[in-house]
């Protein structure tokens, strides 16, 4: 009969409800999940030839697709070509089938990668990643024959243009290998593959061999140059001069720095010769274990951010003194602190502005992305403002179109470090305070109370509603009774007035069918005693603004959700 089926009428309305209600709040809640990079690609050392996959991961509203830059160039446009390159767009891997290492063909894989994810809030990147392979190119190196005049100094070097992993250096006189400290000091090798022969004498003739070794997967290569060296006559002004061959150093924290320093012509003076070397002016101690000479040079060990600063040698002879200065510095990878906010929320129309502060060494130069494109400062709606170790991303008047990802960039020879955050406008300015919907807590909601008596029957007129007005003054409360509501009529209820503009109709909450027969309404039957009223929260509640799904925080969509399925669950366990 249909009054034994209304049960199952309710049951279905219910469940209605607390559907419509989800798919409310779901949309909501991934709207305000920020993209971001989890995992970043790894810089690698390949073997040509050989299978190889660089792999990303990205979390943010789905679904996420992904893209690769190499060289800043997008990946997919420099293989349309190439099968052996496979992008998996799905979950940010690509593969390299195999990874080759031809210029002349343009398979040229080496180089710098970086990871995009794109989604419906925009696009990110990730930190780069150096991807190689074993390299030991040509040499770089001093004269082959070099005569030197008998006590005087001589410089020999060599180093690969292109070494990948980094080489070891040896040398040899004669076929004899030669050690640091030799000759009585009077040799020195530095690491990077430097030979000082200082008060050159016959001893020191001969064919000297540098021999540049690197290692990859247990195969050694290999690479020499060979540099006569004699002594004789020299006819060059007899000038002493003193030379750094590298006035500016750059060293990793924890490294040590070697900052040569070359003194020529030696065998003109006449007295007693003296170095010794400064920082920042004053004399170093050479007796400490941070500092160590090297025939004429100086050794830094394990570089700390402390020990940047200018180092001069200074020169002293038959009463002139020499002066050379060179520039160390310690190389500190950047950092974006504090970290950006993973997400802003910004009212339309209003003015802001977002700050990245890096720190580094050198100063990291810092750029500001927007969807993985270079913001530029257009001097009017947005504006770019520099100071030391910051740059401040302004807007005036910051509209929809201003949503996304962007990401403050800061990058030295250190490395580089990424800033991520969401922007997204929302809402309205509002000039007054807004109204709040408020209840009587002791009260029950009428329309969520059980009772043996029938409720009266809900009518509807054909009349459209007037609109409805608030006053800036804050509304009485809404207070209930246990008296059921009168019946309404056909005739259209008076209108309401206030002193304020009309305020526009509600959108987009979902609202239950109204009963629009003259029939009475069936009563809700309850199994045994009374289900216990529901009453509304003694929690604030939202405000009556004419929001849409995605103009909701998380904290009002949680709300009406909980809201929602306390009520629908309520319902549910009358059956």
């Amino acid at each position: 009969s249909p009054a034994g089926n209304m049960p199952a009428v309710n049951l279905v309305f219910a469940l209605q409800q607390l559907s419509s209600f989800v798919a409310f709040l779901l949309p909501s809640l991934a709207a305000g999940s920020p993209l971001y990079f989890t995992r970043h690609p790894q810089s690698a050392v390949v073997k040509a030839g050989s299978n190889f996959q660089l792999t990303c991961e990205a979390v943010g509203t789905q679904p996420i697709t992904y893209s690769w830059l190499q060289g800043g160039k997008e990946l997919a446009a420099l293989l349309v070509t190439q099968s052996r390159v496979n992008i998996e767009v799905k979950n940010g891997t690509v593969h390299f089938k195999p990874f080759l290492f031809h210029r002349k063909n343009s398979l040229f894989d080496m180089g710098e990668y970086q990871c995009i994810a794109s989604n419906q809030d925009g696009k990110a990147f990730s930190l780069p990643a150096m991807v190689q392979s074993h390299v030991l190119s040509t040499f770089r190196h001093s004269a082959k024959y070099s005569v030197v005049a008998p006590g005087d100094m001589v410089r020999l070097y060599g180093s690969a243009a292109w070494a990948v992993p980094p080489p070891s250096s040896t040398w040899k006189m004669n076929g004899i290998a030669l050690m640091d400290g030799d000759r009585s000091q009077r040799l020195s090798i530095f690491p990077n593959g430097v030979l000082h022969i200082k008060n050159m004498s016959s001893v020191d003739v001969g064919n000297y061999t540098l021999t540049l070794s690197n290692v990859f997967e247990t195969k050694t290569f290999s690479k020499s140059y060979v540099a006569s060296v004699r002594i004789g006559p020299v006819s060059s002004p007899c000038t002493v001069s003193v030379e750094l061959p590298s006035p500016h150093v750059e060293v990793k924290m924890g490294d040590d720095a070697t900052i040569e320093a070359v003194i020529h012509n030696t065998h003109c003076i006449t007295g007693q010769l003296s170095v010794h070397w400064e920082k920042d002016g004053s004399m170093i101690n050479k007796a400490t274990t941070k500092y160590t000479h090297q025939a004429y040079s100086l050794v830094v060990r394990n570089i700390l951010s402390t020990d940047t600063g200018n180092y001069t040698v200074v020169v002293t002879y038959d009463s002139t003194t020499l002066r050379k200065t060179a520039l160390l510095t310690a190389l500190i990878q950047p950092s974006v602190l504090p970290a950006l906010a993973r997400e802003q929320e910004v009212t339309t129309f209003s003015n802001i502005s977002v700050t990245c502060t890096v720190s580094g060494s050198p100063m990291p130069d810092i750029v500001w992305y927007k969807n993985t494109v270079k913001v530029v400062d257009d001097g009017k709606h947005i504006r770019l403002e520099s100071t030391n170790g910051r740059l401040r991303l302004v807007f005036e008047s910051f509209t929809a179109s201003d949503d996304g990802v962007y990401q403050c960039v800061a990058s030295n020879t250190a490395g580089v470090a990424i800033g991520t955050t969401k922007l997204e406008a929302r809402g309205v300015p509002s000039t007054s305070a807004p109204q709040l919907l408020t209840t009587t807590p002791s009260a029950p909601h009428p329309m969520m109370t059980t009772s043996s008596a029938p409720p009266p029957p809900i009518t509807t007129t054909d009349a459209s509603p007037p609109p409805i007005t608030t006053t800036d003054a804050s509304p009485p409360p809404i207070t209930t009774t246990d008296a059921p509501p009168p019946p309404t009529t056909d005739a259209p209820p008076p209108p309401i007035t206030t002193t304020d503009a009309p305020h526009p109709p509600t959108t987009d909450a979902p609202h239950p069918p109204i009963r629009t027969s003259n029939a009475p309404h069936t009563p809700i039957r309850t199994r045994g005693a009374h289900h216990p009223s529901v009453t509304m929260s003694d929690g604030p509640q939202l405000p009556m603004t004419t929001k849409s799904k995605a103009s909701l925080t998380k904290a009002q969509t949680q709300k009406i959700a909980t809201g929602c399925i306390v009520s629908c669950v309520n319902t549910l366990s009358l059956y």
